[in-house]
């Protein structure tokens, strides 16, 4: 589950469902399990010509189920929200507290348990063996 914080002209309502209908990408249909808008905040127009358009800065949590590279940066332009800031917050369920670049080792449990939640790792072998081929 990742939170993303993102800007757009138009209201992010709007473009929620296209999310969860899903978004064409390179390997495919990508589409989030969850979509929530956590907070949004209306900004003051970039310059006065500009004061009859709205901008709207919103913070969106978002759940996918693929991990494909970059897939919620993609998956937000797609509908035409930029990202400005992306934090992780889970994987698979399983809460991660990491600041940007730092890693975290696994307890062999742990790598069990998301082995389990892909349906074990022949059938994610097989998976990866057709996505290459």
């Amino acid at each position: 589950m990742l939170r993303s914080l993102v800007g757009s002209e138009m209201c992010i309502r709007d473009r929620l469902k296209a999310l969860r209908d899903g978004v064409e990408l390179e390997e495919g249909v990508a589409s989030a399990v969850r979509v929530e808008v956590v907070r949004e905040e209306v900004l003051p127009p970039a310059r006065p010509e500009y004061a009859q358009f709205t901008r709207v800065r919103s913070v969106v949590r978002l759940e996918v189920c693929v991990g494909w590279n970059r897939v919620v940066r993609r998956m937000l332009a797609a509908v035409g929200l930029p990202v400005m800031e992306l934090h992780r917050e889970a994987i698979c369920g399983m809460a991660v507290e990491l600041a940007a670049g730092e890693h975290m080792r696994l307890k062999e449990s742990e790598v069990e348990w998301l082995w389990e939640r892909v349906g074990g790792r022949e059938l994610a072998r097989e998976r990866m063996k057709r996505f290459h081929s």
